[in-house]
């Protein structure tokens, strides 16, 4: 029965190197606040690579920042994203990268023309 209880005392005490650590934590392991923030991807959460959770905690942080609408607003925004396939997401990010490389003017010209639909141009 001795062999037992150490065992199960090996596997309580090994449990937290199991379930993540603070640099890639996982999905429980983050505070309520987080979770709440960053709930549409927890679905895929524990599949992340260390460097992608700590951005995305860096994130939750930041979206506890913004008034209430915007936080919503920014919710929505990740729950779209995690609804697109991964062909989906692949051509966004490629087309974020484009926009990214435009002169700053050419870039504040297409923001104002995708929010502007019926602007005169």
């Amino acid at each position: 029965m001795i062999k037992g209880w150490t065992l199960l005392l090996a596997c309580c005490l090994a449990a937290p190197a199991w379930a993540g650590t603070a640099a890639s934590p996982d999905w429980d392991m983050l505070a309520e606040s987080r979770r709440q923030a960053l709930v549409p991807l927890a679905r895929d959460w524990n599949r992340y690579s260390a460097q992608k959770k700590q951005s995305l905690v860096e994130l939750a942080d930041a979206l506890q920042q913004l008034p209430p609408d915007a936080r919503e607003r920014a919710q929505r925004q990740l729950r779209r994203w995690v609804e697109l396939s991964p062909a989906e997401q692949a051509r966004v990010r490629a087309n974020w990268r484009r926009v990214q490389a435009l002169a700053p003017e050419r870039r504040a010209a297409l923001l104002f023309e995708l929010t502007h639909p019926t602007a005169q141009r």
